[in-house]
């Protein structure tokens, strides 16, 4: 388990490499991989191999992570979700349903490569519903603080 965690981590910090991110970013989305990763793979444990929850809850810690990330170093969030979420991404399932179409195995082909659809599509519904949250409740933060410091400078 703590080299699958490292792993992540390495694959989200060569993807920034790669996508010339400050370095600075690139260590930190690296750590938000990691973190990811752990919540992946405790949800994994938890419902016993239902990859669909625990892609979801991967995607939504990258994505709570990287927009508090995002708000505290004043960079856009997307500098730290792209390279986290990739090794989320169901590439090998692809890979395994285009061999399986290349092998005449149709039904196999099908059912992987829905597989990899589904997987794909808890990864950014996870990424959609942190951002919302996420950026709703970092705005309700700053209009309250904004409000009172109104109500502060006129008295």
């Amino acid at each position: 388990m703590i080299r699958a965690i490292v792993l992540a981590g390495a694959t989200a910090f060569a993807f920034g490499v790669l996508y010339q991110v400050a370095w600075r970013m690139v260590t930190i989305s690296a750590l938000i991989a990691a973190l990811a990763w752990t919540a992946y793979q405790a949800i994994l444990g938890s419902f016993s191999g239902s990859t669909g929850w625990a892609e979801f809850c991967g995607a939504l810690a990258v994505g709570v992570l990287s927009e508090l990330g995002a708000f505290v170093l004043k960079q856009p969030a997307l500098v730290l979700q792209v390279p986290s979420i990739i090794p989320f991404v169901p590439g090998y399932l692809v890979y395994e349903s285009v061999l399986s179409f290349m092998r005449n195995n149709f039904l196999i082909g099908l059912e992987q490569g829905f597989r990899a659809l589904m997987l794909a599509a808890a990864l950014g519904l996870g990424l959609a519903m942190a951002t919302a949250a996420t950026r709703a409740l970092i705005r309700r933060g700053g209009k309250n603080e904004g409000n009172n410091e109104e109500k502060t400078s006129s008295s």
